[in-house]
């Protein structure tokens, strides 16, 4: 019986140690084939079905033509429990009131480019009792799922 206790205050020491060494999880969609041309706008909804923020962010990954080098800030919010409808037409991405500018794209011919599209949770400090370990919102894609079309 004390081996069992043993044991079992073990595994809580190092689930504990694991939880509190974690930093916010991302759930990351690799979109393989996305195109400039405005006439034939991809279209993707996500929703935070968790119950804190997450934070998005889109980088070009490859480019028809010419080299990615994506420098320019691609963050959005999508607040919990909400729905957002992303727009990809021409060189710009929107996604609730954020338009954001794919600086290495030209807009309006119909080269095609992929992107990686994370979303990732918020940290905070942790609670002074244990040491002010970071606690974080882990985010999986079951928690941000997306369809696009």
């Amino acid at each position: 019986m004390k081996k069992i206790i043993a044991y079992t205050l073990i595994a809580l020491l190092i689930t504990l140690n694991l939880t509190m060494a974690d930093k916010a999880g991302s759930a990351t969609y690799y979109m393989p084939y996305i195109h400039t041309n405005t006439n034939n706008v991809v279209y993707c909804v996500v929703s935070n079905v968790s119950t804190s923020s997450v934070t998005g962010s889109f980088t070009t990954m490859t480019v028809e033509s010419g080299s990615a080098n994506q420098t320019t800030d691609t963050s959005f919010t999508v607040d919990a429990k909400t729905t957002q409808l992303m727009t990809f037409s021409g060189n710009t991405m929107t996604t609730g009131s954020t338009t954001i500018t794919l600086s290495d794209l030209t807009s309006g011919s119909s080269k095609g480019y992929s992107g990686k599209l994370a979303f990732t949770g918020a940290s905070s400090g942790g609670d002074s009792e244990f040491g002010g370990a970071i606690t974080s919102s882990t985010v999986t894609c079951s928690d941000v799922p997306m369809s696009c079309f």
